[in-house]
């Protein structure tokens, strides 16, 4: 068995996926590559993706992500959802949706 982690380059993949980042309620931070396929043209990419990812989350049975607007105070805002351009990354930090 092999401990061989796989690298992922992210010009070798930015035109075929977006990259989502969720953050629970205790600050964990789970990274998902979507497949662009999956989001109809025209459609918001960004906003498509980040559906895409929570519901592959709540499938996984992974704690739950709160909504950006559960704050009531500006200045402590953080988005909870993020989507945007891959980063390089080993394959054990994101998991991807195809």
């Amino acid at each position: 068995m092999s401990n061989d982690v796989k690298f992922f380059e992210s010009n070798e993949y930015e035109d075929r996926y977006i990259e989502v980042a969720l953050i629970d309620a205790e600050h964990n931070e789970y990274i998902y590559w979507v497949s662009l396929n999956l989001i109809p043209g025209g459609e918001d990419i960004e906003d498509n993706s980040i559906k895409i990812a929570k519901a592959k989350h709540t499938s996984l049975k992974l704690p739950s992500i709160p909504e950006d607007n559960d704050y009531d105070d500006y200045e402590e805002f953080e988005p909870k959802a993020s989507a945007y351009t891959p980063f390089s990354r080993n394959g054990n930090e994101m998991t991807f949706i195809t």
